[in-house]
């Protein structure tokens, strides 16, 4: 048999050989792929861990394939339950990533492995729940994830620009809308963030200067609604500006809602430190 199925069991998981054709169960066994994870001093988590053979159209999976499969393996090490646990993922193209097994904040993201992003980044994809984070590999329990969205629903902050946010299995299926916008945002330096920043705050000053307050009391509901549709074309003007060569709408829709992230955020932070 060169098929598997993991039968859940209490307190443990175990994979079993499967044959699809009849339904028959072999023995106990491991697929190639997590079976070259095992290590002594490691706990392979065998629930967390997937493989599918590869189909057709997958073959650019941003998550990693070896040409047959998809998929990941996980593994647990040092002391369980302890400060120093690490969790550890290994996909098919021979790439591994690690990630704390709790940080500091209570979150216990598992690790997917390496997402593979045009112009060379690789951050690590994480799954908590119906939740999936990006973050640095190798990253220590007190780091947080760059951002967090929520699958099957619409993209809010860091996704803005997406109608729907596909479960973890589908990203294998992923391409990047803009290859030559996303190559850009690579490339985008610091004083042209800051610079952004500074267009989408003035934008967001004038809105509130309309909307907040005794003006507000003087609009209608159309002139309200008026009022915020400005507001977003000021913002999708200024992303524009920043970086030309993104092309696609939908992406400049996310970066200008990561930029009004951090605009506000930085508003909320106190101009001089307090005792």
């Amino acid at each position: 048999m060169n098929h598997w199925r993991l039968r859940t069991t209490s307190p443990a998981s175990t994979w079993i050989e499967y044959d699809p054709a009849t339904g028959a169960t072999g023995r106990a066994s491991l697929p190639p792929l997590l079976a070259g994870a095992v290590r002594d001093e490691g706990r392979l988590r065998h629930a967390d861990c997937q493989v599918l053979p590869l189909q057709a159209g997958l073959e650019n999976s941003p998550l990693g394939t070896d040409g047959t499969v998809v998929g990941r393996w996980v593994r647990s090490d040092g002391a369980k339950g302890g400060a120093q646990e690490r969790l550890t993922a290994g996909t098919p193209d021979g790439r591994e990533v690690t990630l704390p097994a709790r940080f500091t904040s209570g979150g216990a993201p598992v690790p997917l492995g390496a997402l593979r992003l045009p112009g060379g980044a690789e951050p690590v994809l994480a799954v908590a729940g119906n939740q999936l984070g990006l973050y640095a590999d190798g990253a220590w329990p007190a780091d947080g994830s760059f951002g967090d969205i929520v699958t099957s629903r619409a993209g809010a902050q860091y996704a803005a620009g997406t109608p729907l946010v596909p479960p973890a299995p589908f990203w294998h299926a992923m391409r990047a809308r803009d290859e030559d916008g996303s190559k850009a945002l690579r490339a985008f330096a610091d004083e042209q963030a800051a610079a952004l920043a500074d267009d989408a705050a003035a934008a967001l000053a004038q809105h509130r200067r309309k909307t907040t307050g005794e003006a507000r009391t003087a609009l209608t509901d159309e002139q309200k609604q008026a009022a915020s549709d400005q507001f977003d074309r000021d913002l999708l003007a200024a992303t524009e500006r920043a970086l030309p060569a993104i092309g696609h709408p939908s992406l400049h829709a996310g970066i200008g809602a990561i930029t009004l992230a951090m605009v506000n955020s930085a508003n909320s932070w106190p101009s001089s430190p307090t005792l």
